[in-house]
This record gives C-alpha cells, sequence and structure tokens, in this order.
C-alpha cells in the first residue's frame, strides 16, 4: 500500500492495477509521508526506485510512470488535480479529500517537531506519523482521518482528538545553531553527563558492585603471568601493549553495571549493532561506531572526527514496545565476540530483567545463519549458554526505536569480573551431565587468516605428544563446550576459538602462538580470571600484518610444554 500527499488530498494506493494522475513538477518530487521518491531524468527505459519500484516512460509526452508491484502512479505536466484512472471498471478510487489549510496542517505535523503542551516534553521522532487506513498516529493512539480532523489554532499549536482524550502540540523550540549538518543529520556522539543520568530510567537500574580481584595461578606463577619462553618474549608484552595499555595482571576493579533507559533508538547494521542512541547522543560505549574506516554503514557520514546518522532513517525507525535488551556490541559474525562480548553481558544482565523482557537481535543474523560460509549458529549459542527460552525478536531494519531498553555498560573481557565471568561459564556448564576426567590434549588448527606457515611441522609435534586435532568450524557452540571442559592442555593460535577457554577447568594448561606485531591480552585476561596456567609465544608473521599466517619456532614451542608440564609436576 502507497501513502502519498498531493495539493491537499491524501490518496491510498492499493497495489492492484490502478493507474494514478498527479501534476508536475517533473523530474524531482518527494511523493510520499511513509517512503520518498525522486523521479529520475528523462529516460528511455525502466529505472529501478527504492521501496521496490521502478519507473518507466510515460505513454503520453512528458510523463513518467512509477511502477510498484501491480500499482501505478502517473506524474503528468499538466494535470490540475489528482485523479484516477481506473484500469478496471467500476473499481472505486480511495480518496480522503481535504481543505488546503487542513493539508497544510497534516504537513507541518509530519515535518516539524513538537512538545506536548501539558508537560514540555518532546514528541520523538518517529512518534507521529502516518500510517494505513488514514490513521495518524502518536506512539500507539491514533486519529482516524476519514472521520476526524487535526484543529489548527492561531498561536501554531494543533490539537488532536483522540478517542483517549484531547492532546495539544506546540511547535517544539529549535535546537541551538551548529556547524554540523543538524537537523538533515542527527551527530552520534557521546551524550553528555546530565544528558545520561536523565536517561536513566530508575536508580535500581544500577547495580552497585564491589571491586573485585582476578582468579590467579598459584603465587609463583604470579609473577610471571602470563608465562614466556625466554626474556624477549616477556618483554614484548609490555613494549607494544594492546590499545596503548598495559595489560591488567593482577588486581582489577570491576567496572561493568546495569542500565536501563526509555525512548531510545538502536542501530543494527553490521558492525555497529548494539549502538544506543538518543537527541542528545550515543548512551553506550559498545559497537565499531568509533573504528570505523572506509565506506560507511547505509543512512551514516563521517565529517572529519565526527559521525552522522541521517534524521530521515531515524523518523522511519519502527517502533518496539515492551522492555528490549541489548547484549552485544558489533562484530557479531565473529565466534570470539558473540560468546565473550555477547553471553558475558547477557549473563550479567539476565538476573535484572523484568519477565516479559524480549532480547532484540539484529536481522543481519539471519542472513548470516543462511550463509553456508557461517561458521557458527547464533540461536544454537543461546541455547548452549540457557538463554534459548527468552523471548526474542530479529529486526530487519538498520535502526529501531525502542520503548524501553536494558543493556551492561563496560562489560568486555577487561572490564568483567572473575565472578561475572565464572557465572557465565557455569550457567552453561550446569546444564550438562557430569564431566568425566579432565585429560584431553587438545590442538586448534586455524583454516582462513593467521595460519601456522610449517603446519606439518607442528602437526607432526602435537600428534606425538598426544595432542588431537580440531577444526572449530566442523563444531557446534555445545560440542565446543564439551570439547574444553575435558581439556587438560591447549596449543592454538591466537582466534575466535580461544572464547571457549571460559569452558576448561582451573589449572589447565594453555599455549598461545601469537603473532608478534600487535599483542591482544583477551585470551590472558580469561585465564587469569579463571585460573588457567597461560603461556604465550610470539611469532612472526609472513607479511607483517595481524591476520597473516606465523612461523612456529618450534625450538620454544617445545620448550613452553616442559616448562608447563614441570609446573604441573611441581
Amino acid at each position: 500500500m502507497l501513502l502519498l500527499s498531493w495539493h491537499g488530498t491524501i490518496l491510498r494506493v492499493e497495489q492492484t492495477n490502478r493507474r494514478l494522475t498527479h501534476a508536475p513538477p517533473v523530474p524531482v518530487r518527494a511523493i510520499a509521508f511513509d517512503f520518498q521518491v525522486d523521479l529520475p531524468t528523462p529516460h528511455t527505459g525502466p529505472a529501478p526506485l527504492p521501496g521496490e519500484m521502478e519507473a518507466i516512460p510515460g505513454t503520453r509526452p512528458g510523463t513518467v510512470h512509477l511502477r510498484r508491484a501491480g500499482a501505478y502512479l502517473t506524474v503528468e505536466p499538466h494535470a490540475p488535480f489528482p485523479g484516477c484512472d481506473r484500469a478496471e471498471p467500476g473499481e472505486p478510487e480511495t480518496l480522503l479529500p481535504l481543505t488546503e489549510a487542513q493539508a497544510e496542517t497534516l504537513r507541518r505535523l509530519l515535518a516539524g517537531a513538537w512538545r506536548l503542551a501539558h508537560n514540555d516534553r518532546d514528541v520523538p521522532p518517529g512518534l507521529l506519523r502516518l500510517a494505513e487506513n488514514f490513521q495518524l498516529m502518536l506512539g500507539d493512539h491514533a486519529l482516524d482521518l476519514t472521520t476526524e480532523r487535526p484543529e489548527a489554532r492561531e498561536d501554531g499549536a494543533v490539537v488532536l482528538h483522540l478517542p483517549a482524550g484531547r492532546v495539544t502540540l506546540v511547535p517544539a523550540p529549535p535546537a541551538p545553531q551548529s556547524e554540523a549538518p543538524q537537523p538533515e543529520e542527527w551527530l552520534l556522539c557521546p551524550a553528555s553527563a546530565e544528558h545520561r543520568a536523565k536517561d536513566v530510567a530508575t536508580a535500581e537500574a544500577w547495580r552497585a558492585t564491589p571491586d573485585t580481584s582476578l582468579t590467579l595461578p598459584s603465587e609463583p606463577e604470579r609473577a610471571f603471568l602470563p608465562i614466556t619462553a625466554r626474556r624477549a618474549d616477556s618483554d614484548w608484552l609490555y613494549e607494544a601493549p594492546w590499545a596503548g595499555h598495559t595489560p591488567a595482571f593482577g588486581l582489577h576493579h570491576l567496572q561493568s553495571r546495569i542500565v536501563h533507559e526509555s525512548d531510545k533508538y538502536v542501530l543494527l547494521e553490521r558492525f555497529v549493532e548494539g549502538i544506543i542512541f538518543g537527541p542528545h547522543g550515543v548512551t553506550n560505549e559498545h559497537g565499531y561506531l568509533g573504528n570505523l574506516t572506509g565506506a560507511m554503514p547505509p543512512n551514516l557520514a563521517r565529517e572529519a572526527e565526527q559521525i552522522f546518522i541521517r534524521t530521515e532513517a531515524v523518523r522511519r525507525a519502527p517502533r518496539l514496545h515492551g522492555p528490549h535488551v541489548v547484549f552485544y556490541g558489533g562484530n557479531l559474525t565473529n565466534y570470539f565476540h558473540w560468546v565473550i562480548d555477547a553471553m558475558l553481558p547477557l549473563s550479567l544482565l539476565q538476573p535484572h530483567l523484568p519477565p516479559d523482557a524480549t532480547l532484540l537481535l539484529p536481522g543481519t543474523l539471519a542472513q548470516f545463519r543462511a550463509n553456508p560460509n557461517g561458521k557458527f549458529d547464533h540461536i544454537e549459542a543461546l541455547e548452549a549458554f540457557g538463554f534459548g527460552d527468552m523471548k526474542r525478536v530479529e529486526v530487519a531494519d538498520q535502526i529501531c526505536h525502542v520503548e524501553n531498553v536494558y543493556w551492561a555498560d563496560k562489560c568486555f573481557i577487561q572490564q568483567a569480573s572473575a565472578g561475572d565471568l565464572a557465572a557465565c561459564r557455569n550457567r552453561a556448564l550446569n546444564r550438562l551431565p557430569p564431566p568425566g576426567p579432565a585429560d584431553r590434549k587438545i590442538y586448534i588448527k586455524r583454516t582462513t587468516t593467521r595460519r601456522v606457515a610449517n603446519e606439518d611441522e607442528v602437526e607432526t609435534f602435537v600428534r606425538g605428544a598426544g595432542f588431537e586435532i580440531h577444526v572449530m568450524e566442523n563444531l557446534t557452540t555445545a560440542e565446543q563446550i564439551e570439547l574444553f571442559r575435558h581439556a587438560a592442555f591447549v596449543i592454538a593460535v591466537h582466534g575466535a576459538a580461544m572464547a571457549n577457554l571460559m569452558f576448561c577447568p582451573p589449572g589447565t594448561k594453555i599455549i598461545e602462538i601469537a603473532p608478534n606485531d600487535n599483542y591482544r591480552p583477551f585470551f590472558t585476561l580469561i585465564s587469569s580470571k579463571l585460573g588457567l596456567t597461560h603461556a604465550i609465544m610470539p611469532c612472526p608473521t609472513q607479511t607483517g600484518g595481524f591476520f597473516s599466517h606465523v612461523q612456529v619456532d618450534m625450538g620454544r614451542l617445545r620448550a613452553l610444554r616442559r616448562m608447563l608440564d614441570k609446573r604441573h609436576a611441581g
């Protein structure tokens, strides 16, 4: 169904063989409230348009036909008013006649910024919209335009006679002038403290948590965490620290907390999934917004160091009613980020959610599951962690407008406490039968980026030492959990599969083979929080890049294995 406006008349066009005739201008004109189409310049063949439409040359000079399924809209230079050329005899047109003043009032309502007169609260973009069957919507309240009209007052206010009562809207004060391209685009920047505080729905939304310490191995190991085969490797940890910070071994202060906010927007596009924002900026720190390079996701634009979202995209965002949960922060096609940056926050959130809370999932996950090259199933992972019974919704839109949203602030692995990580691990393990002995030796083989250049040599060594060789892409999340909860020794190249270290029993020995040009301490942090004995071995890469293949020094690998075996024996 199309909702169109022209010269004071609102027309609803059913998807049937019907043709409507419109007046100029041609070639460019915004013709809809619920969608916008730019008519193409003169052309000779069909031209695709947004909204599953196409433009085709008209049958008469100077006309253009817009076609969507079986519905046609003809733009004609000299038609004085909209008419309906019925393709089938006797088929009635659907018209809503308005006076010019009434049409102007409706246009002002849909295009302007408004405030509720009785409490000075702004009406968020998208709350006031034109829906099907000539319903003017204010949130969940509908004004039937076939029987009622908005009442324009001389002072510029507009009165809506809704079934629930009369609502008066007054023009919202203009936003402060800025050099940023507003209001055409909406700046995504950190929200100020006063706006953030105002957005928190209740004081109980914040969970007071004491400082906690990492769960470390024995005292002798504490001074050498992680273990290395030579002094130069230990120095390497601190000479090129990740993100400019020395790895956080030892005492660690818990920073995670629960947040409940109302009337927010959520980005659901690839790499920025989980960013929550409002008129005053971004109110969380999830996602990769600050790291975006190259082509921007749809509806986002960059100007110098600032990132903007198009206001029109925000206005069209569908509204979700009731409490929803955002528990992830970008790069969701990566197994590590789903297990550690999504399941861990969801585990932290779950005890504090209302019973009717719904998990809000990006529609991109469905596309990923349908891809035969996808490496894991997000829904299966939810079930493996015990969240399979929670209500969930997958939203295909790039942005959605959420009535109430819950999320965990500062809940990445470097910020979460040892207790919270253990609780997330136990949630998955407690669903399984009691484990057998933890005596399996596992070597994780990578098949894509960051492979071992001398793989044959390494595989010969690990097989001789009694290790099983596994490719994680061949296993479900549940199967990976089962494998790692029986592990006594794990050797792996730095990569997403090492997220499974969280399922290893305390004391499991780990050798992490890492590219030597970019150390990321995620897996050493998992080990230190859960009491694993972690060794790390920096290796040169073939091309000097983080994703390049690594060359393993077999002498150092053998030395690390002997060091870990000796510690175990001692």
